[in-house]
C-alpha cells in the first residue's frame, strides 16, 4: 500500500468525521521520518487511534497485530 492508498482508505472511513487528508499527511510523514516506521504500521495505528476517537470498531488480522507489536504469536 502506498501513501495515497492509505489516506484515501482512512478517508473513506473517517472522513465523515471531518478528518482531513492535510490532517493525515503529517502524522504518516512523521512516522516515517522521525521513527522509521512502515506504512503499514501506521495504517494499523491510525486506524486504531481514529476508531477510539470516534467510537467506531476496527478489526485487526493477526498480521496486523505482529506488525503493530513487533512479536510474533505464531510461534507459539
Amino acid at each position: 500500500m502506498d501513501k495515497d492508498t492509505l489516506i484515501d482508505n482512512l478517508l473513506a472511513n473517517y472522513g465523515k468525521y471531518g478528518v482531513t487528508r492535510a490532517e493525515l499527511e503529517p502524522i504518516i510523514d512523521d512516522g516515517i521520518q522521525n521513527y522509521d516506521l512502515s506504512l503499514e504500521v501506521i495504517y494499523s495505528g491510525l486506524r486504531m487511534s481514529l476508531a477510539f476517537a470516534f467510537n467506531e470498531h476496527e478489526y485487526f488480522s493477526l498480521d496486523d497485530v505482529v506488525a503493530i507489536t513487533g512479536k510474533n504469536f505464531y510461534s507459539g
